[in-house]
């Protein structure tokens, strides 16, 4: 799958929108940290990855590798459309909840949450036996997050697919999307197989609105 980024930038304080060809690489100056992520196998900006689970939820990712405590989520390099650039993560059948998230330095979403989406290229290996819960987190106890079992039960399996999530369905009660720290966070207390790669925020396609209520 190829597909061209429809993303942001902020210029003079005002958003500017552009479009960056998904053949850049993660260290050029187009891609901007408040809104790309993780792209060809690279971390951009001051983030890193953690896999959690009930024994520690803070085990560091070294490498595109690594596994949590209990070995409740496991992850190695994939290759996508390149060498290692996509992750591949397994969640065991262990009765426990077990994530992988992306942290760093808060961003400022709020001023496109009505306008962006969430999005990353997603294959599904084993689809999930227990809601899947996609998050964003903005320093805890606040938490955004949808529950993506439904869609990924969808996808077809060993096929890359496009998952886009609107920003404002990303829902909490404590959310606040003016400081989101956590850009990315799956979880889930079931069993799952999946790839992810090339994890962004994109514009909204036009007549697209989310969830507005």
């Amino acid at each position: 799958m190829t597909r061209s980024f429809r993303s942001f930038r902020f210029v003079g304080g005002l958003m500017a929108c552009f479009l960056a060809g998904a053949s850049v690489q993660a260290e050029s100056p187009a891609f901007n940290p408040n809104f790309h992520y993780f792209i060809g196998g690279q971390v951009v900006g001051e983030r890193g990855f953690i896999l959690g689970d009930p024994a520690n939820w803070s085990i560091e990712l070294i490498d595109l590798a690594g596994h949590s405590a209990n070995k409740k989520v496991k992850v190695q390099p994939e290759n996508y459309q390149g060498k290692n650039d996509a992750l591949h993560i397994v969640w065991s059948k262990a009765k426990m909840n077990g994530q992988i998230a992306l942290y760093g330095p808060p961003i400022n979403l709020a001023a496109v949450r009505d306008q962006a989406t969430l999005v990353f290229d997603v294959k599904v290996e084993r689809k999930p036996t227990q809601d899947v819960t996609l998050a964003m987190d903005c320093g805890w106890p606040c938490r955004g997050s949808f529950n993506a079992a439904n869609v990924l039960r969808k996808f077809p399996k060993g096929e890359w697919r496009y998952f886009s999530l609107p920003l404002n369905c990303i829902r909490g009660e404590n959310y606040d999307p003016s400081k989101i720290n956590g850009v990315f966070l799956m979880a889930t207390e079931g069993a799952l197989e999946l790839s992810v790669a090339n994890i962004r925020i994109e514009r909204l396609a036009e007549g697209e609105k989310g969830c507005v209520d």
